[in-house]
């Protein structure tokens, strides 16, 4: 059964009914980001052993693969302790380390081997046992080899560091949640989700610290991931739900580039959109806050070519100083190669 941890987020400042989070003002902007969405429950976090076995194996694979992404998958495996074991749970976790050997170099975000298994161990949650599961039959025999293991040396340890993590993004969340989500719905112009959005933490989740799998929106992020340490927590909540609610953003960059023939490169401009948006808004309500994006470095190493536009023309959107089709149109113009 799974054991949920999830905390309620009171009224706002102002109280604003959920019904106004979708709508624009006058001028097709972004209302105020002193207004809040009103009385609501955002994330449903979750520690679960299942899923947190399946990364931290997925972890062992990364670590062996000779052409993986490795940063966070050594950032993380220095974190965690590493007890001797028994002949005979070295043979067990020999086995479960060998079927997974071959996700080493696979993205859980787009392998769909990985992504199902996802979201049937997140439905599995602290089970005694995986019950007729979704799964290849040679996982779930993995799995239930290197169970016994995970449970006496790693468990115990990991869960308490995900309820930590969870704790922590939990009081952010109760304190700036009603203001982000509201501000995130208008600068999208989509309502927030009715239901809460599960979030699975766990030691390693992927070689980006978190991701987000919207066929039925499931957030995983790292509870050891150096990038979503203290404030940076509600950052990369939000930034993950943001992955629900950015369609129109989206479609609206891929139809103005169509219209005037601009080709992006790199064609991920909606995703700096985003990450731009979610530590805009946080160093809202966070004076001083450091963005993620910023602290690590993105703009400079992955969207150099995007930043300026960014802030030339998506932030006044945020601000209410320009309405959404103005934005949408100068960041297009100004992102295209032949304006660098």
């Amino acid at each position: 059964m799974r054991e949920i941890l999830v905390v309620s987020v009171g009224i706002g400042v102002l109280g604003i009914p959920l019904a106004h989070a979708g709508q624009q003002s006058s001028t097709d902007a972004p209302a105020s980001h002193g207004e809040t969405a009103g009385n609501r429950e955002f994330f449903e976090f979750h520690s679960g052993f299942w899923i947190n076995l399946h990364h931290f194996l997925y972890l062992q694979a990364v670590l062996a693969a000779p052409d993986a992404r490795k940063d966070a998958a050594i950032a993380a495996q220095r974190a965690i302790p590493n007890p001797a074991m028994t002949d005979d749970q070295r043979t067990a976790w020999n086995k479960a380390c060998a079927y997974y050997r071959q996700f080493g170099n696979k993205d859980a975000l787009r392998d769909r081997t990985l992504i199902t298994a996802n979201y049937e161990l997140s439905d599995a949650g602290n089970s005694n046992s995986l019950q007729d599961p979704q799964l290849p039959p040679e996982m779930v025999d993995a799995l239930h080899a290197g169970a016994p293991v995970y449970r006496a040396l790693y468990w115990t340890e990991q869960d308490r560091v995900n309820r930590h993590w969870i704790a922590r993004a939990s009081a952010l969340v109760n304190r700036y949640g009603d203001a982000l989500s509201h501000r995130l719905a208008l600068v999208y112009r989509k309502r927030w989700p009715v239901e809460k959005i599960p979030v699975e933490v766990v030691s390693y989740a992927n070689w980006a610290g978190a991701y987000t799998t919207t066929h039925s929106t499931l957030i995983t992020v790292s509870s050891l991931d150096s990038s979503g340490e203290g404030d940076a927590a509600l950052e990369v909540l939000f930034h993950e739900a943001s992955h629900a609610m950015i369609d129109d953003v989206q479609e609206a960059i891929s139809k103005q580039c169509g219209a005037t023939g601009v080709t992006l490169n790199p064609p991920t401009l909606w995703h700096a959109v985003l990450f731009y948006t979610a530590g805009a808004l946080v160093k809202e309500v966070i004076p001083g806050y450091v963005p993620v994006a910023e602290a690590i470095g993105l703009w400079r190493r992955a969207w150099p070519m995007y930043i300026g536009a960014l802030e030339k023309d998506w932030q006044p959107y945020i601000d209410g100083k320009r309405s959404f089709d103005s934005a949408v149109a100068g960041l297009v113009q100004d992102a295209a190669p032949s304006k660098r």
